[in-house]
């Protein structure tokens, strides 16, 4: 009889949780190692804008670095320090011939053996973000560890050389997560440059079919999440596109391509699978005798599922008397 409660608890248990709908997803960042390759335009739907370095003079010492959302602050226990191409760093990747942020010892090399480390705290609403990292100390191969605020590191081995060497960590975002932190781990010191950020929407949105055109109705919803996402900054110029035509109208799904201005800044942002169409539900009028409750109504299912394990207990306890003689 004791085993019957117990699995009859569950059932209950099982039943009510069954009623609470399932939180979506937060999202996830997501990493590509670029390796020493041309830092890309655009890393997962997000269009990138490189991180204006042209400010700063040879040998200043930083805590940040501007960008279109704010500050990129940098937070380590090591002086960084402002280096150029080719007058106080070598080559540094491919054609690249801005300034290098050098983590250092006061400005001079770090000794040997010792690891040093810079967190970048970047500004609210990066989707995307990519650097470029490379060991001061030329033909020794270094393990370069990033970790970004989802806990997650990443490495790749890097060799510098009078040619350059440095390769890039790239990261997107799904849902709505952001790139909060991201913090570069080497040895012996090392440099960080061409930095990049991409921001907008990723979100996939759903609407029922009308038998009108909703791309308008689905760009003013992307317009209000612009607004919402980037309080402080003005986002202008939105426009929605997409390539399954310009009118959409048929239950589907549709790749979307958003184009929006923040600050006067151009982005532009590709969406797979972003617009979703669903059929025109057809409503069904219940009968005079017809006791279903109406749809969503999920204290009407609870009590009609709390009636019937009444009724499975109620059956339970009648056998359990009937086969020990019980009244």
């Amino acid at each position: 009889m004791k085993l019957r409660s117990v699995l009859f608890g569950l059932i209950l248990v099982f039943c009510v949780f069954s009623l609470i709908p399932l939180a979506s997803a937060v999202g996830t960042i997501e990493y590509v190692a670029l390796g020493a390759t041309d830092p890309p335009t655009e890393l997962g739907g997000y269009g990138l804008i490189g991180v204006d370095m042209t400010g700063f003079r040879e040998f200043d010492r930083v805590t940040s670095v501007p960008s279109v959302l704010g500050d990129i602050l940098f937070q380590s226990d090591w002086e960084i320090e402002v280096r150029a191409i080719p007058t106080s760093w070598s080559l540094f990747n491919h054609d690249y011939d801005g300034f290098v942020f050098f983590v250092s010892d006061d400005g001079q090399i770090v000794d040997k053996g010792t690891p040093t480390a810079v967190t970048l705290t970047l500004p609210v609403g990066v989707k995307a973000f990519v650097v470029y990292v490379m060991p001061d100390y030329l033909y020794t191969p270094y393990m370069v560890e990033v970790t970004v605020n989802d806990g997650s590191t990443y490495s790749q081995e890097v060799t510098s050389s009078e040619f350059g060497g440095a390769k890039g960590f790239g990261f997107s975002t799904t849902g709505d997560s952001t790139i909060q932190t991201v913090t570069i781990h080497c040895y012996d010191g090392f440099g960080f440059s061409q930095m990049a950020i991409g921001f907008g929407t990723g979100d996939v949105l759903t609407l029922e079919e009308t038998g009108a055109n909703l791309l308008p109705q689905f760009q003013a919803i992307y317009a209000q999440i612009l607004a919402d996402r980037y309080p402080g900054h003005t986002i202008t110029d939105v426009v929605l596109t997409s390539p399954g035509g310009s009118a959409l109208i048929a239950p589907g799904t549709y790749d979307a391509v958003l184009s929006f201005k923040l600050d006067g800044v151009e982005m532009v942002n590709t969406i797979a699978g972003g617009l979703i169409i669903t059929p025109k539900k057809v409503p069904i009028t219940p009968g005079p005798d017809d006791t279903l409750p109406p749809a969503g109504d999920t204290s009407a299912v609870a009590s009609l599922l709390l009636l019937g394990l009444s009724g499975m207990l109620v059956a339970t306890s009648v056998g359990y008397r009937r086969r020990f003689g019980t009244r």
